[in-house]
């Protein structure tokens, strides 16, 4: 099993393809991977090998969380590999598992290949581990991801526009800050 490659990106199209030791390796990638890689350029990726009856195919992250989340997605049936990479070319991990724990079904549909059905099977599989996943505030107190979208919700706002508001904000800071931040970031863009 290939868990990481590093080596020169020789070639870029919708996939790269990176030379190590004098042999070229066709990885595929999700889009922010295929922005940041440069023609020349050293490149370190976590591999996921994908091996069927009829080919064997690598696909590459730049870090590891993205790596575990679509691992994730393609333990779900009926969501193969190129499904998990379009989740992870269109959204940011934190933004998936945050649309997950809500339950926001709008957000996943957006994804070329991921209907109603699949995005409710992701939802349903995949919100218990997410939403599990707790953050520790200064405090001492923990709380779960979802509490501060939940909280914009009660204001009014759509889970989409929480979600948005919440995406650059660090969720490790208590509920109520994160909330106060949400809420000048979503006033700016009215």
């Amino acid at each position: 099993m290939i868990a990481s490659i590093t080596g020169k990106v020789k070639l870029i199209e919708h996939y790269i393809i990176v030379e190590t030791a004098g042999i070229g390796y066709k990885v595929s990638v999700p889009v922010p991977v295929l922005e940041q890689a440069k023609l020349g350029q050293e490149i370190f990726l976590h591999t996921h090998q994908y091996i069927r009856e009829d080919a064997i195919d690598l696909y590459g992250f730049l870090n590891t969380t993205d790596l575990e989340l679509f691992e994730k997605f393609i333990g779900i049936s009926g969501i193969g590999p190129k499904a998990g990479l379009a989740l992870l070319s269109q959204f940011a991990a934190d933004e998936l598992k945050r649309s997950i724990i809500v339950g926001d079904t709008s957000l996943l549909t957006k994804v070329s290949g991921i209907g109603k059905k699949t995005a409710e099977r992701l939802i349903l599989e995949l919100k218990e581990t997410f939403g599990s996943e707790e953050s520790v505030n200064e405090d001492g107190s923990s709380t779960k991801k979802g509490d501060s979208i939940h909280a914009l919700e009660q204001l009014g706002y759509s889970t989409h526009e929480a979600i948005e508001a919440l995406h650059d904000i660090d969720h490790t800071l208590p509920l109520e800050e994160q909330i106060k931040l949400a809420l000048k970031m979503l006033g700016r863009h009215k």
